[in-house]
């Protein structure tokens, strides 16, 4: 028996999940029904029609059920492909005294092809591409749409084949490999919704553990901030421009999402929600305008500096932030020629 938030489980776990469970539960995963549930609370919406394609235990549609505000959900419809998933979900479901939800035993694009939805949650284990198109058949305009992503090898540019294969850009590892993977994720998902005549608003997006993590507003057709990002792998610096100020050849990742990875308004109430430190520096990065960061580490490491200063000493000379995305990144407009002189002035104080 497990409780999280204020839902009760039956289920067998494993120490390290794998697609071989019988009945997916990923206690690593607790953050991510947290916020999902803290964003709808933040949002307010009322008579929400929701889909969970993918319900393992369905821990999430029991939490949804007894976390939020009474009526903002109208219905909800939970499906899993596996007998046994099902069989769980049912018992799961009178364990937490819930009646009358509709339960499906169907392949994820079968069951979101029957209806429109105002809410859809793709969290697969891997690659979330096989129901994209699904979700956004059966999204509602100004619906919500949450697509999680763990296949990271591929997104942080370690698969840079399989990154190419699955989302259609170009990635190698860098010392900013996450928010790389994060903004390549948000910009597949852009590019999809243009190919259903639809626009997407990124309100909370993130990176943590082993999966990245973008909630999206589906509007009527626009125009998307896309774009590549320049990367020198000599003195650090990135951008939109293609030659690098110190001549090295600079290298392309891209294309990926170019504008605020959420919306700042929204982010602070789900921080006020559900207070952590991780929310403090989200927070900050949705508020920024700033596309990519430096490994303070990797940069101290590429031009040989003896001593460190305090990374919050850095950031807040360098007139940045630190950022979520790497626990030694600061976000700074500052060109490394000017990071390392406030750098090695920091040191001299010391």
């Amino acid at each position: 028996m497990i409780k999280e938030g204020k839902a009760i489980i039956s289920v067998k776990t494993q120490k390290i999940p794998t697609r071989k469970m019988e009945v997916f539960y990923n206690p690593v995963m607790k953050l991510n029904r947290d916020l999902s549930i803290a964003l709808l609370i933040a949002l307010r919406k009322r008579k929400m029609v929701v889909a969970d394609p993918l319900a393992g235990s369905g821990i999430r549609a029991i939490r949804f059920l007894k976390e939020l505000p009474k009526g903002t959900v109208k219905k909800i419809y939970v499906n899993d492909r596996s007998v046994v998933a099902v069989a769980a979900i049912k018992k799961n479901f009178r364990l937490n005294k819930i009646k009358n939800i509709a339960i499906d035993q169907n392949d994820a694009n079968e069951f979101l092809k029957k209806r429109k939805f105002d809410y859809i949650d793709i969290d697969p284990f891997g690659y979330p591409g096989p129901f994209i198109d699904s979700a956004f058949n059966s999204i509602n305009t100004a619906g919500i749409l949450a697509v999680t992503a763990t296949d990271t090898a591929a997104l942080c540019g370690s698969a840079r084949k399989a990154c190419l294969r699955k989302y259609t850009a170009i990635n190698f590892r860098n010392p900013m490999m996450h928010e790389i993977g994060l903004r390549i994720l948000i910009g597949w998902v852009a590019r999809n919704a243009e190919e259903y005549g639809k626009k997407i608003e990124p309100i909370l997006s993130y990176s943590k553990d082993h999966y990245m993590r973008t909630f999206v507003k589906v509007k009527k057709g626009g125009k998307h901030e896309l774009g590549m990002v320049w990367l020198c792998d000599n003195c650090l610096s990135f951008g939109e421009n293609k030659k690098c100020r110190c001549k090295t050849k600079m290298l392309v990742v891209g294309p990926l999402w170019s504008g605020k990875i959420g919306n700042p308004k929204i982010v602070k109430k789900i921080n006020k929600i559900n207070s952590s430190k991780f929310m403090d520096l989200l927070q900050k990065d949705t508020e920024s305008n700033l596309v990519g960061h430096y490994d303070v580490h990797e940069f101290a490491s590429r031009y040989k500096l003896p001593n460190l200063p305090n990374l919050d000493e850095i950031a807040k000379k360098s007139k940045g932030i630190r950022t979520h995305f790497n626990p030694l990144g600061i976000k700074t407009a500052k060109n490394p020629k000017e990071l390392l002189k406030i750098i090695e002035n920091l040191s001299e104080v010391k």
